[in-house]
């Protein structure tokens, strides 16, 4: 049987975004790539757009998202194994952390899967994702090495951000 996986992304459409006034944050936040930050964070300053509903997840970057008090009581039993919540100085209130994503797994089964690729020979995109399931089985949230830029999410997270009626997030099958 295969496990089945989702594309993780937060609802920027319908929910408000997380807004960076700071530009050394700015820059800061585009270093989020798997590895944990927790032993070197500073703060960052936080506001909330103007545009769209107070979503539990709200964007920043595609692997960097701002979550809520809720949000944050439900994810606290994952963090240290799949996930960091960071700390924020968020002038709306709206947004207690950030969420940093730092499952990294190798789990990508990259001959299964369909893959174009840069001359470099980088996956550069995947047509058709195949996972390791012995690898993914556990986890609720992860990302992959040859993509860095993508979260992915298992029955176990979908389950868990519905149960508890968790807003801003899409979830795409794969």
């Amino acid at each position: 049987m295969s496990t089945r996986i989702w594309r993780l992304r937060c609802d920027v459409s319908r929910y408000s975004t997380v807004v960076l006034p700071d530009e050394e944050d700015n820059q800061r936040a585009t270093e989020f790539d798997g590895r944990s930050h927790l032993d070197t964070w500073r703060p960052m300053h936080t506001a909330v757009s103007q545009e769209g509903e107070r979503g539990d997840f709200l964007y920043l970057f595609p692997t960097l998202f701002g979550v809520g008090k809720t949000a944050s009581q439900v994810l606290a039993p994952l963090v240290g194994r799949e996930l960091e919540l960071l700390p924020v100085n968020d002038t709306t209130g709206d947004i207690a952390a950030l969420l940093n994503f730092t499952n990294v797994l190798d789990a990508l089964d990259e001959p299964a899967s369909e893959l174009r690729r840069f001359s470099s020979g980088r996956v550069m995109q995947v047509t058709k994702y195949a996972f390791r399931p012995a690898l993914v089985g556990g986890a609720h949230v992860f990302r992959v090495p040859q993509l860095f830029t993508v979260i992915f999410a298992t029955l176990r997270f979908k389950e868990l951000v519905a149960d508890a009626g968790l807003t801003g997030l899409l979830f795409d099958q794969l």
